[in-house]
């Protein structure tokens, strides 16, 4: 990277420590991908998230989003209620309604993952995707996708990416 900001603030007792912070990274490198500005706003208690608001912007696209997390034991919640990619200032795709994600650890190598319909929608363009996954005997996948290009996250890789176009798939 080549800046990292980080302000915080945290209080009260160890077991139960509230914290809130502003974190901003300017060209983040990560394999495969173009430089990444990254900005994210957190309030939260211990390891639960109750708030997270940012965005990852890579050349002219901007992918913000706006949710929660929730860590157990053997449990993790995860709820979404805002998520868009924006190119060049116009909605491209944006989550439809909030999306949940649930995974809960039930044996020693099991595990149970739900998500809740993500529907991203955008001018004639959908994607949606939902299920339940009981690991390691069985699931239920479902997803749609409408006029969808992966050329719209094109701006986040350094190498293009195939020239995929889906007119409809169920």
């Amino acid at each position: 990277y080549k800046h990292i900001s980080l302000t915080g603030e945290f209080f009260g007792p160890l077991e139960k420590l509230s914290h809130s912070g502003h974190v901003e990274l300017q060209g983040a490198k990560f394999p495969d991908l173009t430089p990444l500005g990254m900005v994210a706003e957190w309030r939260g208690r211990w390891l639960d998230l109750e708030s997270i608001q940012g965005n990852i912007t890579a050349k002219n696209s901007t992918v913000a989003f706006d949710g929660a997390a929730k860590y157990g034991t053997n449990q993790m919640d995860l709820r979404v209620a805002e998520l868009a990619l924006t190119q060049n200032g116009e909605v491209i795709l944006h989550l439809e309604k909030p999306l949940a994600i649930s995974a809960i650890q039930t044996g020693q190598t099991n595990f149970n993952v739900s998500v809740e319909p993500l529907r991203l929608t955008g001018k004639e363009t959908e994607f949606s995707l939902d299920g339940k996954i009981e690991w390691p005997t069985q699931g239920n996948i479902s997803m749609v996708a409408r006029k969808f290009s992966f050329s719209n996250f094109g701006d986040f890789f350094e190498r293009p990416l195939p020239e995929l176009f889906v007119e409809q798939m169920n």
